[in-house]
């Protein structure tokens, strides 16, 4: 087996993480993957320590030490999005009112709902698509960042 190195940038990272979710083939872990990869973690320096090379690529080492790293520099929605991925990938117990909160935009929103998906082995049978609200959402915030009705596309 050759091992993977640490020298990913964040998309080659993202891509080893979900590579050996799939291998694994474990449901839970592949759900906490899935939103783990959403946050700011993958390819900060950080979040490399708590890391182990795998077949395929690398597995989180410790949930609960990742989560108790003060060293981590954590976004608003990485602290909720990682404490719903240790739930998923451990069984750790979080309350749910506590992490599904206002904190989350929509992009979280989906991803935790693909996530629940993913971890009930139900990813084949349903996509999360915007609605015509989320669509006007969108026009009217690229209206305001002075992107115009063209940059909510993207």
């Amino acid at each position: 087996m050759t091992e993977p190195t640490f020298n990913l940038n964040r998309a080659g990272l993202i891509a080893a993480l979900e590579a050996q979710a799939a291998e694994d083939g474990y449901l839970p872990a592949r759900a906490a993957i899935h939103l783990l990869t959403f946050t700011s973690l993958p390819g900060t320096a950080g979040f490399a320590a708590h890391l182990t090379p795998a077949e395929r690529g690398y597995r989180v080492t410790d949930w609960d030490e990742l989560l108790r790293d003060k060293k981590l520099r954590l976004t608003g929605s990485d602290v909720p999005m990682l404490e719903l991925a240790a739930s998923l990938a451990v069984g750790r117990r979080i309350s749910l009112a506590g992490s599904l909160t206002g904190t989350l935009g929509w992009a979280h929103v989906a991803r935790v709902m693909e996530a629940v998906a993913i971890r009930c082995g139900q990813q084949k049978f349903f996509t999360v698509q915007p609605t015509p609200e989320l669509d006007r959402l969108r026009a009217l915030q690229a209206e305001l960042s002075g992107g115009g009705p063209r940059a909510a596309e993207t």
